[in-house]
């Protein structure tokens, strides 16, 4: 009882209309940090020498933080087996764990940051309208590639 209830809970919360709104709101707010991120603002000669501010990778972990609850809340609301199958699951954790990784390398050293090119996959992989038409683009990839040629 106690399992079917918090099943009913996570399903509820996350096709909640006030969790979608905040989820997508961060995922632009993942999007816009790159404004504030040194490499942004100087040349690329540059940026090895400034470090990302504090509280640039906190505001990061927070949004990766709340991806992962996201993903934790359609996890236990749906079929666990079918779940991983996927396979925009499967990218989406890999996304997750690469920023992550990403945030805390970069706290520690002053190297290039590479999950700034994963954050359009975010907004991608939340929106099943702009999943379908990225796998549609994809899927006619190959006969306009035939057409051209």
């Amino acid at each position: 009882l106690i399992i079917a209830a918090s099943i009913q809970t996570a399903y509820k919360l996350s096709h909640n209309s006030v969790w979608s709104i905040l989820v997508y709101t961060l995922i632009w707010l993942h999007l816009s940090l790159i404004i504030f991120e040194p490499y942004a603002n100087t040349q690329l000669s540059n940026e090895l020498n400034e470090s990302t501010p504090w509280w640039l990778l906190v505001t990061e972990t927070c949004i990766l933080l709340a991806y992962s609850v996201d993903a934790l809340l359609r996890f236990i609301s749906h079929d666990a087996q079918n779940y991983w199958q996927l396979r925009y699951v499967k990218v989406l954790v890999v996304c997750i764990a690469l920023n992550m990784i990403d945030v805390i390398v970069a706290s520690i050293f002053r190297l290039f940051r590479f999950s700034a090119l994963l954050r359009p996959l975010f907004l991608v992989l939340r929106s099943q309208f702009l999943r379908a038409t990225v796998r549609s683009i994809w899927n006619s990839f190959g006969r306009v590639l035939d057409v051209l040629l």
